[in-house]
């Protein structure tokens, strides 16, 4: 873990810990005379035995949420939303739902109640988190992307203001609403609805809750009901005035004593005010503030979208919760039943505070990138309302040039939804392939190899003028803010044009020995990213941040069962060369048979007579000529043959996954050995070259992984700890900078541009 995202950890947790410890002791210093009082209780540690039971079982939850995979809460989003709602009806069921003070909103079963309100607080930015996520291209629709989850949360506050809890309702609205509003729905959208149902709203709070109306009124005119309505909002500002600054001592508050009703819930700060003075509530203040620093910061770092805006709708929630219950005590606003987060007594809203707080610190111990020098030059995401950018992405011609590509594009329009990427790719079928699946605008080009003979000099020439010609058409239409080159000769056309008319150039490179194309390019780049330094590139060019990977591709959070399962894959084209080898190492594993499983990408020239060779000698084995979901067979997979591609090594690291290389042997400048290579020392992988193949040095290999679990395991640490799982994300923070640095220089030229414009003063 990055010892910054540690720090931050550490201080969310420390004042966490402050806050609920402070929180034990004015719930016994608030409660005890009263539940010794109480002839149902008679026992003066009633309310904070039973508190301290809710915080122990609150804490575990904390742990757990804060080492449970993050990215669960998306996958179960919707159920997680769907069960509270479910809950939520149950309540107004009589003999299901308690009713207490006139209102169903508990639910009671072993001697232990809770509130379901408390958790749609935490499932509510749920479900707003994973929808945006999921559905971040949809959100500016009206129909498509805000009505739906719109509808969502309108349910939940409906069947919320059945309890009725108008107070609770409102502000899973405003919560859900702003954390929205920040994913990127269009205002133009929210307020038609927000005013049309504005009467409805005065209507049922001024008719339906009259109860609301009277607090309003008491609010405007405190001396209006000074024994009836207005009496406990009266005792709350005599109990905070009465403390001074330095408070009447703990345990020494008089307003406890049946003047105050409420004290260790709602109105515990009053309480706080009266015994620990303004130095006891200053101190509650300083620390929330400082909560919502830390929360902000982990919103800032969060290594993804889903888990940026679970981030901000926690603090936000935590942050809202404190400020409103302040301001009810000082009668800053009108009076309404909310708890202090952490300080109040309550089982549930503790226990969902502390889980939020959980998934807080878990996405806090995955912001990898908190650096102070980057701190002050990172620009946060941009929302909606932002200035957008207009990308072209530049290459392609295998899948390893152009997939990272399309990763980056995507993180792209999620870190800024409003920015418009356009692809320019040379027309291979992996190319068309590719984009086919995908979204986004693009063209060919026709620009195809650089000439290995004088015979190639008269085509290449005009292909490459014919290519110039076409990009310089997509540049005026375009007007690209910054053209990203994938490598390839696809990409060079993009990036020499990008020189000639001054637009911002950056290189993707995955290889550790760079192409033709990157190293002619680079000198003319802002930046090459790649997975780790290489020596073809000056030094000052390279950013070394990874390689960009898909999204989906995810370690598997259990081990997995056997059968012993390989996956086998040659690149998007199959490799005779591995399916030959393979298919003359199977009767050589017959010993072995039962103890393994085969996934075999094959390409299309090999599939059949590989799905014989497996059917032959009885081996379990699933052939594929083509794989679109690779991440499935990744996810099954307990180790990998594979060539040496830079976007596979990348993947297959970033999942930890350990391996057998064999690279490709005619790869330009040998860049595939030199690839593997880089894995072979650092102990992630065995690199067998196509030189010293044999199908006995194969079997040898896979016999002895099977016997040798340990060495599995080591080879596991070893590939996890050189892979990148949020480069695309790192790479895109590092574009976005690099285009703010550019628009200051711009903005700096105008004005140097402009004061030479300016006359002379005359000469005395």
């Amino acid at each position: 873990m990055n010892p910054n995202a540690q720090y931050l950890q550490k201080s969310i947790l420390a004042i966490v810990l402050i806050l609920v410890s402070i929180g034990l002791v004015m719930v016994y210093s608030t409660s005890a005379i009263v539940a010794q009082m109480d002839q149902s209780t008679d026992n003066a540690y009633f309310f904070i035995k039973k508190q301290v039971m809710w915080c122990l079982l609150a804490m575990a939850m904390m742990i757990a949420c804060m080492d449970m995979p993050y990215r669960l809460l998306e996958r179960y989003g919707y159920w997680i939303f769907g069960g509270t709602l479910l809950l939520l009806a149950l309540v107004l069921i009589p003999g299901i739902g308690t009713k207490y003070n006139g209102a169903r909103r508990w639910i009671r079963f072993a001697g232990f109640g809770g509130q379901p309100s408390d958790m749609m607080k935490l499932a509510a930015v749920i479900l707003v988190a994973t929808y945006a996520h999921r559905n971040h291209h949809k959100l500016k629709h009206f129909y498509a992307g805000f009505l739906p989850i719109f509808s969502l949360i309108s349910l939940a506050c409906f069947l919320i203001l059945l309890e009725p809890d108008f107070g609770t309702c409102c502000f899973i609205f405003v919560v859900s609403i702003t954390l929205l509003l920040v994913a990127g729905i269009r205002w133009q959208h929210l307020v038609p609805i927000c005013f049309a149902s504005l009467p409805v709203v005065f209507i049922l709070a001024f008719f339906k809750f009259n109860h609301i109306k009277q607090r309003i009124d008491v609010f405007l005119n405190p001396e209006l009901d000074p024994l009836g309505k207005g009496y406990q909002i009266r005792q709350s500002l005599i109990a905070i005035g009465t403390g001074g600054k330095f408070g009447v001592g703990l345990g020494w508050s008089q307003q406890k004593l049946f003047f105050l009703s409420e004290e260790s819930t709602d109105f515990i700060f009053s309480i706080v005010g009266e015994e620990l003075g303004f130095l006891g509530t200053s101190l509650i203040l300083v620390l929330f503030i400082s909560l919502l620093y830390y929360g902000l910061k982990v919103v800032k770092y969060a290594p993804d979208n889903f888990a940026r805006i679970l981030a901000l709708g926690i603090t936000f929630t935590i942050g809202l919760q404190a400020t409103f219950n302040i301001a009810v005590v000082t009668q800053s606003v009108p009076a309404k039943g909310i708890s202090l987060p952490f300080i109040s007594f309550g089982g549930t809203g503790l226990l969902f505070t502390m889980m939020g707080v959980g998934l807080l610190l878990n996405i806090a111990g995955n912001c990898q990138d908190i650096t102070p020098k980057e701190s002050k030059e990172e620009i946060p995401v941009m929302t909606s309302s932002e200035k957008k950018f207009t990308f072209l992405v530049a290459g392609g011609g295998t899948g390893g040039h152009l997939i990272p590509g399309i990763c980056l594009a995507k993180e792209i329009q999620k870190q800024s939804p409003r920015s418009q990427v356009y692809f320019q790719v040379p027309g291979k079928p992996v190319d068309l392939a590719v984009m086919k699946k995908n979204d986004f605008a693009w063209e060919i080009n026709p620009m195809r190899s650089f000439p290995q003979s004088k015979k190639q000099y008269p085509e290449f020439s005009w292909r490459f003028l014919t290519s110039l010609i076409k990009t310089a058409k997509l540049f005026h239409r375009l007007k690209p803010d910054m053209v990203i080159g994938l490598g390839g000769y696809g990409s060079f056309s993009a990036g020499l044009l990008a020189k000639m008319r001054g637009v911002p150039l950056v290189l993707l490179e995955s290889n550790a020995i760079p192409g033709k194309v990157v190293r002619k390019l680079s000198s003319w780049s802002e930046a090459v990213y790649t997975p780790h330094l290489v020596e073809q590139i000056a030094r000052n060019k390279v950013v070394p941040l990874g390689v960009p990977i898909r999204e989906e591709l995810k370690p598997p959070q259990t081990s997995l069962p056997k059968p012993f399962t390989i996956l086998i894959m040659g690149g998007s084209q199959g490799a005779g060369c591995i399916n030959n080898l393979v298919s003359s190492t199977l009767p050589l594993l017959k010993d072995v048979c039962n103890d393994l499983r085969f996934l075999h990408i094959t390409g299309e020239h090999d599939f059949l007579q590989m799905q014989k060779d497996y059917q032959k000698y009885e081996f379990t084995a699933h052939v594929f000529p083509f794989h679109h979901n690779i991440e499935e067979l990744y996810k099954q997979s307990h180790f990998v043959i594979c060539r040496a591609g830079g976007s596979t090594l990348a993947e297959i690291t970033a999942l930890g996954l350990p391996s057998i290389i064999i690279p490709f042997a005619r790869s330009a400048d040998g860049h595939q050995e030199a690839n593997a290579q880089k894995l072979e020392r650092r102990g992630a992988a065995i690199v067998l070259l196509e030189k010293e193949l044999s199908p006995e040095k194969l079997a040898n290999h896979i016999s002895d992984l099977l016997k040798s679990p340990q060495k599995i395991d080591k080879m596991i640490v070893k590939a996890k700890s050189m892979g990148e799982p949020q480069a695309a994300f790192k790479i895109v923070r590092h574009i976005f900078n690099l285009l703010k640095q550019d628009e200051k220089k711009n903005q700096a030229l105008i004005v140097k541009k402009s004061s030479n414009k300016l006359p002379k003063p005359l000469q005395a």
